[in-house]
């Protein structure tokens, strides 16, 4: 079996990244081919290069680009002719451009196609240089075949959809909707004509139609193995032991495939049981169009919950398990191994280092932006128009290096999930997210409270007071706050149990026994300063500035172990006592 290829841009099995295509568009027509050559080698080589010697500031001179100019007389209106700029690997300068290429479309506009080195240099260009102004004209970056699978998984989509509709054919109008909303990708109709060999596209008194040949009708649906690994063997959008039969006058192809999963009330531990069970019983491998019906089938009956949390969701949140994304466009469930990465790593792996910073910040906007919707949800269709009447700006996907808001969202699985599939996509926080976000209002609460911790049975009026809104544990994409606690760091809280009743505190530092030391001089020193001041009284927030006046030296509260000076004092009780000014 080949090596992987992850969405960093290289081969699990190999540490060569591969090289990617970029083709620039809405090229100005006005500039000479030749020209436009020059121009688009010197722009994309300035943002896709590595350190560049001294000595080769000389490759910017006319003798230096004299080796790729092609002569305007050779230049040809036909849609298949391609002019090569291939770089001279025996340049002192190494360039990061691979090849360039122009070609001549059938109206007549020119396309240029760029390759670069590795998907990492694909993003930086397209962060600095889409929509660049070149000429009278803004040019227009993006992947060549939008990075879709090759054209045989394309026919072997065709293929599959069609045998799946009644007659194995469609109105052209209708197929294309249905492989676009069944598969996330588009189909042009010149892409149809080119596929003669496995269908037909004839005109009829209704229109255009798109009919399967005959030789393809029966035969098992094609494997789409660039994606698939060998060893999940023959898989489909259903499970072939518990989706009810399709009704015989209505092919699948013609239901409604954008899974949609029902929210449900479930904690993560009898839904990693039950999950588990299946995965078992399905040989490693849950559709999760399915999964309801496979449920109910095995398990018994699956409630939903109105104000539940996605099912689908808390799957994501269940350890050494994970959902797939097929090359045929439907999500899978499956074993997976637990790894603990570091998101600025995840970050590292999957995006140009120029760029991280940049989605560092668009991370921690989504966190504030999606906080202020109703269980932190969104449709996918409304995130653009949300995040600009949020930030008061536009976001620009190309900024970061993407072309597609899906990309650029699947680069930061740490801090977004996309529910569902097609028009049905909802937009949430992940898991990993909503922890961090927890653990930082759980603290809000816990510095809130005298003794710096906290029973479950009065949390939710104490988040309420701290936090500000109604405490709703399914804000936070779980049913259950106990889920949450269970993965929050010890070394954040300390949960303890005594019989029903369930506690969480802040841990106290152990001091060492100079800060112990300390902290007995520092009672003897309080006690000095207090019985200079009337009734051996002082207000709290006056303490630090006499503390200074009276010693001559700043009162550091680190210096006792502590990070508070209120923490200070209640380390000493029996010297000083606390009370309220009314």
């Amino acid at each position: 079996m080949s090596a992987e290829t992850t969405a960093d841009g290289t081969n699990q099995g190999s540490a060569d990244p591969l090289p990617v295509d970029l083709q620039v568009a809405n090229l100005d027509q006005n500039i000479d081919a030749r020209e436009m050559k020059r121009i688009l080698f010197t722009v994309f080589r300035d943002h896709v290069m590595v350190e560049i010697m001294a000595s080769a500031s000389s490759c910017s001179s006319d003798d230096d680009y004299h080796k790729y100019e092609i002569d305007s007389e050779d230049i040809q209106e036909d849609s298949a002719v391609e002019y090569d700029l291939d770089y001279d690997p025996g340049k002192e300068i190494e360039d990061r451009v691979l090849h360039i290429s122009v070609f001549v479309q059938s109206d007549g506009n020119l396309v240029a196609s760029v390759r670069v080195p590795s998907q990492q240099d694909a993003q930086y260009a397209i962060s600095q240089l889409h929509r660049k102004k070149i000429g009278a004209k803004r040019i227009i970056i993006s992947y060549v075949n939008d990075n879709q699978p090759s054209p045989e998984i394309k026919r072997s989509k065709v293929i599959m959809l069609l045998q799946e509709v009644p007659g194995k054919k469609l109105p052209l109008f209708k197929f294309r909707e249905l492989f676009e909303r069944r598969f996330n990708e588009t189909i042009g109709v010149s892409e149809m004509y080119n596929m003669r060999d496995i269908v037909t596209v004839s005109d009829s008194f209704t229109g255009r139609m798109v009919m399967l040949h005959p030789e393809y009708r029966h035969l098992q649906s094609p494997d789409l193995p660039e994606v698939i690994e060998e060893t999940e063997g023959s898989c489909s959008r259903y499970c072939k032991l518990h989706s009810s039969e399709p009704d015989e006058s209505i092919g699948w192809a013609e239901r409604d495939h954008n899974t949609s999963l029902p929210n449900v009330g479930l904690t993560l531990r009898d839904l990693g049981a039950a999950i588990h069970a299946l995965l078992q019983s399905h040989s490693g491998f849950l559709p999760l169009a399915s999964l309801v019906e496979c449920y109910q089938a095995e398990l018994g009956p699956l409630e939903e919950c109105e104000g539940g949390v996605p099912l689908e969701h808390l799957i994501s949140c269940l350890s050494g398990i994970s959902i797939v994304i097929t090359a045929a466009g439907f999500k899978y469930i499956k074993w997976a191994e637990n790894k603990i990465l570091d998101e600025a790593d995840e970050l590292a792996r999957s995006v140009s280092p120029p760029l991280v910073e940049q989605l560092a910040l668009f991370s921690r906007e989504l966190v504030d932006l999606f906080k202020t919707f109703p269980h932190c949800r969104l449709p996918f269709s409304r995130f653009i128009p949300a995040y600009h009447h949020h930030f008061g700006r536009q976001c620009r996907v190309a900024d970061y290096g993407f072309t597609k808001l899906a990309d650029l969202f699947d680069a930061l699985p740490h801090i977004i999930q996309i529910l569902g599939e097609g028009n049905k996509r909802i937009l949430t926080l992940a898991h990993k997210a909503q922890i961090k976000r927890f653990s930082s209002d759980l603290l809000r609460v816990l510095k809130g409270q005298p003794t710096k911790s906290i029973t479950l049975e009065t949390f939710s009026s104490a988040y309420e007071k701290v936090i500000n809104r109604q405490w709703n544990v399914v804000d936070y994409g779980v049913f259950d706050i106990e889920d949450l606690l269970t993965e929050v760091g010890e070394t954040t809280v300390i949960v303890t149990r005594s019989g029903a009743e369930i506690t969480v505190a802040i841990p106290k530092r152990e001091q060492t026994s100079e800060e112990i030391e300390r902290t007995r001089l520092f009672a003897a020193e309080v006690v000095e300063l207090l019985r200079h001041s009337p009734q051996c009284k002082m207000q709290f927030n006056r303490f630090i500035p006499a503390y200074h006046h009276h010693f001559g030296r700043q009162c550091r509260v680190a210096d006792y172990g502590f990070s508070k000076l209120i923490e200070l004092f209640e380390a000493i009780p029996d010297i000083v006592q606390f009370f309220e000014l009314y």
